[in-house]
Parts: C-alpha cells; sequence; structure tokens
C-alpha cells in the first residue's frame, strides 16, 4: 500500500470522497489528546466570560454530526490503507473479523501492559495505533455482530491511549450511534468527558490553528469538545456524567461568551437533575448569564425576569453558599431592580410620548410601588405629578375623517337574544 503511484492515490482519494458525498456525508477535521482531567476540574471556569462573544459559531444544540463518515485526514498515508479496507470490503467476511480480531488483541494486550507498566513512549503508542486499525477492520467485516462492538470499543481504547481522541472519540460514538446499551457506556462517556474537557483548557489557553498534533482537531475546539458534551447529555441522560456534562457544557458557552446558551444549559441543570451537586454553581452562573444575555429595555425581559426569581431562588435554598457570593449578589440585586425600573420607565417614556398619559402614569406609578429604592424613583413621581392633569389620551387631530371609520362594537354578543333558537 505504501508504494501505490501518485496518481493511483489521487483517483482512491476522489472514489472515497464521492462516496460520501453520496451517502450524505462532509469532510471535517481531525487530530486527536492526552488523558489529563477529572471531574472535579469541571467547576475550574472563571467568573466572567475572557472570550468576546463569536458570532461564526453555528454550533446547532440538537445537530448530530455523522461520525461514521469519510474524513480528508482518511486518506492520508497513516490512515489509508486502513480506509480501503474497512470501506470498501464489501459484505465483509466473519472469518477474516475474527482472524483480525485476534491479532488486533495481541497487539492491544501488549501495548496496554507496557503503558501500564510505566512505558509511554512512541513505540507503545504506535503498538496502540496498529492495533486500533486492525479493530476498525474487524468491526468493519463483521457489521451488527457482538465481535462488532468489541472491536469498536477497543478501537477506541487503542486510540485513546495512543493520544489520537479525534479517532477515539469517532469509533466511541460510532459504538454508541450501534450498541447503545453497550455494557461499556459508562467508561465510554468518561473518555469522551475527558476528551471535551482537554480541548477546552487548549482553547482556554489559546491554542490556534495546529494541523501536525494528532491530539487534538486542527482548529474549533471549543466546537468540538461542546458537541462531545452535548452529545454525552443525549446518549446517556440518566448516566452518572449526565449532569457533570451538562454543566461542563454551560462553563464552555458561558466562557466563549454564547450567554444565552450557557444559561439553558445551566437552567437544563437545574431542572433536570434536581439532586445534583452542581445545584448551587448552576443557579449562579445561570444568573450571570441571564443578566449578560440581557440586551436592555427595548429588548425581550424574558432574561431578566428569571434572573430575579433565581436571586431569590438562591437565597432561599442556598442560604450557607450565597454567604460567600453575599456582596457579588447584593450588588446585583440592585442591578436587576434598576434594570426592571428602567423597562417601566422605558414604556412610560414611549407612551408619553405618543400623549398616552393614563399608559404612561401606570408605568412610572408602578415604579413608585415595586421599585422605590431605585435612581430613577423620584424622576417618575415627578412624571405622575406633571401628567396628572393631562388628557389620558391625545386628541383625534382629523375628527371628521376619523368618523368615515366608526370603531367596530366591542364585546358583540354573536346572536341577539330575542331570536329565535333554529332546532
Amino acid at each position: 500500500m505504501k508504494h501505490l503511484e501518485f496518481s493511483t492515490l489521487v483517483v482512491v482519494g476522489a472514489l472515497v470522497t464521492c462516496t460520501s458525498l453520496l451517502t450524505g456525508c462532509s469532510s471535517t477535521t481531525q487530530g486527536d489528546g492526552e488523558s489529563l482531567f477529572s471531574v472535579s476540574q469541571l467547576l475550574g471556569t472563571n467568573n466572567e466570560a475572557r472570550v468576546a462573544p463569536d458570532t461564526a459559531d453555528n454550533f446547532d444544540v440538537f445537530g448530530e454530526a455523522n461520525p461514521d463518515r469519510v474524513r480528508w485526514s482518511d486518506l492520508g498515508p497513516g490512515r489509508l490503507g486502513t480506509t480501503l479496507q474497512s470501506r470498501f470490503n464489501g459484505k465483509g467476511n466473519s472469518t477474516h473479523a475474527e482472524k483480525v480480531f485476534r491479532e488486533a488483541q495481541a497487539l492491544y494486550d501488549q501495548a496496554l501492559a507496557s503503558w501500564n507498566a510505566g512505558e509511554r513512549n512512541d513505540e507503545v503508542a504506535g503498538l496502540f495505533r496498529q492495533a486500533a486499525s486492525k479493530f476498525e477492520i474487524a468491526a468493519a467485516n463483521w457489521r451488527g455482530s457482538a465481535l462488532e462492538q468489541d472491536a469498536l470499543f477497543l478501537q477506541g481504547e487503542s486510540s485513546f491511549f495512543a493520544d489520537d481522541y479525534v479517532l477515539a472519540n469517532r469509533a466511541y460514538e460510532i459504538l454508541l450511534s450501534k450498541f447503545s446499551s453497550t455494557p461499556q457506556l459508562d467508561l465510554v462517556e468518561a473518555r469522551r468527558l475527558e476528551i471535551a474537557l482537554f480541548w477546552l483548557s487548549l482553547e482556554r489557553q489559546g491554542a490556534g490553528i495546529k494541523i501536525a498534533d494528532s491530539s487534538r482537531p486542527y482548529m474549533g475546539l471549543g466546537k468540538a469538545a461542546r458537541r462531545i458534551l452535548h452529545r454525552i447529555r443525549l446518549d446517556d441522560p440518566t448516566g452518572k456524567l449526565a449532569d457533570d456534562a451538562t454543566l461542563a457544557l454551560g462553563n464552555a458557552f458561558f466562557e466563549a461568551g454564547l450567554f444565552s446558551d450557557a444559561a439553558d444549559a445551566y437552567e437544563d441543570l437545574r431542572r433536570t437533575f434536581p439532586g445534583s451537586s452542581h445545584q448551587f454553581h448552576a443557579h449562579l452562573f445561570e444568573l450571570k448569564s441571564r443578566l449578560a444575555a440581557y440586551r436592555g429595555p427595548n429588548y425581550d425581559g424574558t432574561d431578566l425576569e428569571k434572573a430575579e426569581e433565581l436571586m431569590k431562588t438562591l437565597i432561599r435554598q442556598f442560604p450557607t453558599e450565597v454567604e460567600e457570593e453575599r456582596e457579588f449578589l447584593a450588588g446585583e440585586g440592585d442591578r436587576i431592580r434598576e434594570l426592571l425600573a428602567e423597562r417601566d420607565w422605558t414604556l412610560g417614556q414611549y407612551y408619553e410620548g405618543r400623549g398616552e398619559n393614563r399608559a404612561a402614569i401606570f408605568y412610572y406609578a408602578k415604579i413608585n410601588e415595586s421599585y422605590d429604592d431605585t435612581t430613577l424613583a423620584s424622576q417618575a413621581t415627578e412624571r405622575v405629578a406633571a401628567l396628572g392633569g393631562l388628557p389620558d389620551v391625545p386628541a383625534q387631530k382629523v375628527e371628521w375623517l376619523a368618523d368615515m371609520f366608526p370603531l367596530k362594537e366591542r364585546n358583540k354578543p354573536l346572536l341577539n337574544s330575542d331570536a329565535p333558537i333554529l332546532r
């Protein structure tokens, strides 16, 4: 396979690419990392987002990429042979699958023994990569079998220990798409969580495009990580790590400046996992996200209203935890009241400008009643006094024209009470 002529490689590449297009697939990035993280690191997010919102980030929170699609990296020198044997194997061969699986198992056991003995070098990684390729070929030769299930899992494990994280996650996703009730589900999701956290840490460190690093995608680290976290929640919604993945997803959105998405993730955590140990963090950071997502008095106020409710819930349900955040919450509480008063003030100004004084007085009076401790309260009082003697609504400027188009009668009954009822 190494001696294929360049022209042959071009033809094969075109064939595989066309096949992927015909089956509705698309090319994406490839890369792979190192197992460094534990669940305890999920709470390591900053209180403020360091990254400005990425308008190009079109992460579809309900989307699902096809993990079994052919990628450009599958046509590279290190992957082409495996791609050809696994993609163009006809109907497969169970006998061949068993043979290749045994060869892969021997390589994997040898590499794992060295890895457990502390040998973490290129030679051991090479053995894992050889095993991963053979497991992939074995799985492709006996689809739908127990052997395929085992081969996919061990393919993922081999790539994971070789630090080929994209290939590892890819194998795990194919495994879960075909065998969702695999007994290895908890371990698979733990591996994927570590992969996502690793990629997020690289993005946090400002890692840019890097093509030759097999431990990561060469670009789009944050989006790839957030997709894994989202898939963990969907693939195993009642699993041990579902709430951890949801928290990590919220944190990832928050750090990326995607505050609306962050707020939704934290809200999902609050409502879906009421017994989670992350409840206080979810409440607190949903509050921060809602306030950050609020766009001002001329836009929808749902985020602000939810932030007010979250403030009340935090104080009521977490009296001990809020002590450490007392100064922050006190300041944000005052800010929320000011923003709510501002919304009513803006509405009052709008109606006053239209001459609809009765409506304007209603909103100004509401500020006095509900937000009398805000900076706008005294101004609202002055406007109520100033508008008190004015007409409730503006005078009709072209009365003769308005009379030509009389208003419809309101609350007109559908049937006259005196009309006979047909039976």
